[in-house]
């Protein structure tokens, strides 16, 4: 029994068919639950995005990773890179990421400058850790909201990070274990990243 509860969210991914656009909600971002006492130290590194929710700035892409580095002065280097199809090059942007004010707790605020025209773009985006064990699993949640026609709308992001490249089931159970504890985050959307011959790309 234990072996099968484990293999079933693969089983689960697998057998839907790819959910093309994002993840959409009504009204206001749902207040969901952080990984409190956050040691910033413990959470830096590279990580490897394993599974997501669909995202339009992800596509079309695999072998997704990040680099946090914690410098000097207190603040927070992230790389971000990932593989493009169908060239299978390697690209990398980058940023920062800032703990929210306050509480010792995993919400943060990612910031990926970017250039409209002439003008440098800064747009900060919820950064929210909502689990981690530091060596091995996160989940990671962001929110923002929109209005659209007139209507307060929210769109949704989830990401399943780890350490290793290779992901384990006994890993990938933590993480569905982690979600499983907000009711406000659905597991139907999530999609499995490739990271099929993510070392031999370029």
């Amino acid at each position: 029994m234990e072996k099968i509860m484990l293999f079933f969210p693969v089983i689960f991914l697998l057998c839907f068919p790819r959910i093309e656009g994002q993840v959409e909600g009504d009204g206001k971002c749902p207040d969901i639950p952080v990984q409190q006492n956050f040691n910033i130290d413990s959470y830096m590194g590279k990580w490897y995005q394993h599974a997501s929710y669909p995202s339009k700035i992800d596509l079309p892409s695999t072998c997704h990773n990040a680099e946090y580095t914690l410098l000097p002065n207190g603040v927070i280097l992230v790389g971000n890179s990932k593989t493009f199809y169908p060239s299978m090059k390697k690209k990398t942007i980058k940023g920062t990421l800032k703990q929210v004010p306050g509480e010792n707790e995993g919400k943060f605020l990612i910031n990926f400058p970017f250039k409209r025209g002439e003008r440098r773009i800064n747009r900060e985006t919820p950064y929210w850790v909502l689990e981690t064990d530091y060596h091995s699993y996160a989940v990671v949640w962001s929110c923002r909201e929109n209005i659209n026609n007139g209507k307060l709308t929210n769109t949704r992001y989830l990401w399943f990070l780890t350490r290793s490249e290779d992901l384990l089931l006994d890993t990938l159970d933590a993480l569905y274990d982690a979600i499983g504890k907000s009711p406000e985050i659905s597991q139907y959307e999530i999609e499995l990243s490739d990271h099929y011959k993510c070392n031999t790309t370029s």
